[in-house]
């Protein structure tokens, strides 16, 4: 899979920025910054990363670096409390399930995550997650559960979920269509029979837009519209 070809290459862009304190550090082979780093290169390596396109090529931990940033920014755009902790199960646990969209100046635009197997989300996130959400209110704490007994119904069938967004200047562009076959295709390679995702159900243009994109709806409850496509 041309792992020394890669290999080199990195280690090239990795001296251009040698002046770097932080570079430096992570270039000692003695730091836990080191080791952390070389496990991550080496899932960049697996035969899965291989065949999945992502957008834009990146390393595993950059990729992942960018998720956990385009997802952060948004969440201060949209006034939520700095410290929510809905998004660290996907970022944290599934990364491989999250995509970012960039601009042409590289900048985010755009993001998809995902948890692909609806008991092994719901397992992790009450344990390690929930307790984290309860602390900032009850109406987080509310939201969080919503988000995860919305979907139980329908598991079965769709055992995938996602939450999706795209910045207004970038919607109809193809760029949310274009993040949505990067996931499908991930979860196509790996099995995964159903895809579902929940949003409100008077969000006539999102509606729409999922419809576009193979989606059903399942079910409208309590405002709600739960959709699904299968693969």
């Amino acid at each position: 899979y041309g792992i020394d070809d890669t290999r080199r290459e990195i280690d090239e862009q990795i001296y251009q920025h040698v002046d770097l304190r932080g570079v430096r550090e992570i270039m000692g082979k003695t730091s836990n910054a080191f080791d952390f780093i070389d496990i991550i290169g080496q899932l960049r390596f697996q035969q899965r990363w291989a065949r999945t396109p992502r957008i834009p090529r990146t390393t595993v931990l950059g990729h992942s670096l960018m998720v956990s940033n385009t997802m952060y920014l948004h969440d201060l755009d949209a006034g939520a409390d700095d410290n929510q902790v809905y998004n660290d199960y996907y970022t944290e646990v599934e990364p491989h399930n999250c995509f970012v969209a960039v601009d042409d100046n590289d900048e985010a635009v755009g993001y998809i995550i995902c948890a692909e197997n609806h008991k092994k989300f719901t397992d992790i996130f009450k344990k390690f997650y929930l307790p984290e959400i309860r602390e900032l209110g009850f109406g987080y704490y509310f939201r969080a559960l919503m988000d995860i007994y919305g979907h139980i119904m329908y598991a079965k069938k769709y055992p995938a979920h996602l939450h999706i967004n795209v910045l207004s200047v970038c919607q109809g562009q193809g760029t949310g269509s274009k993040l949505m076959d990067a996931l499908k295709d991930e979860l196509r390679s790996k099995g995964i029979k159903g895809l579902m995702l929940s949003c409100a159900a008077d969000n006539d243009g999102a509606i729409r837009f999922y419809k576009r994109n193979g989606f059903k709806v399942l079910a409208v409850i309590s405002g709600g519209c739960i959709m699904g496509v299968e693969l």
